[in-house]
């Protein structure tokens, strides 16, 4: 088993691969309804400020959430709600939200603790959330890479 520390730190080294990468394909072309940069760092910072409040929520053993809609619906509304922030801004809300998140993460009594209810009706814990969140950032980089 992971220790809480490399968990964080694997997770803030993927926030600062997708800063570095997002930063330097601000520009990048997209083809006809498919995500750029812009729209897919909108979803990051989406799904990093969902873990957020359900890691906040597992301190006070809430129960684990469900995320607010279907994965489409999401992957609909992140991007539309983000559209006034340039992609700089996102970078920086994301590096902000996941020294939260981790801060959130590392005061956690148990790490374990039950936190998030999968798509697929899983229920996660906080450690599995941030290692799935860090799988995640670094599946958006290669895919636009």
């Amino acid at each position: 088993m992971q220790d809480r520390s490399d968990i964080v730190g694997e997770m803030t080294s993927a926030v600062d691969e997708a800063a570095v990468f997002f930063k330097s394909h601000i520009a990048a072309p997209t083809a006809n309804g498919t995500w750029g940069p812009h729209e897919a760092i909108a979803h990051l910072l989406y799904w990093h400020k969902f873990a957020l409040d359900v890691v906040r929520a597992g301190m006070h053993d809430v129960g684990p959430s469900r995320p607010p809609g279907t994965q489409d619906e999401i992957n609909a509304i992140a991007p539309r709600e983000q559209r006034s922030m340039s992609t700089e801004e996102l970078v920086e809300r994301l590096i902000e939200t996941n020294r939260d998140l981790s801060a959130a993460y590392s005061q956690l009594p148990d790490p374990n603790v039950k936190v998030m209810i999968r798509g697929n009706g899983e229920i996660a814990s906080a450690m599995q959330t941030l290692v799935n969140f860090t799988i995640h950032i670094r599946r958006h980089i290669a895919e636009l890479g």
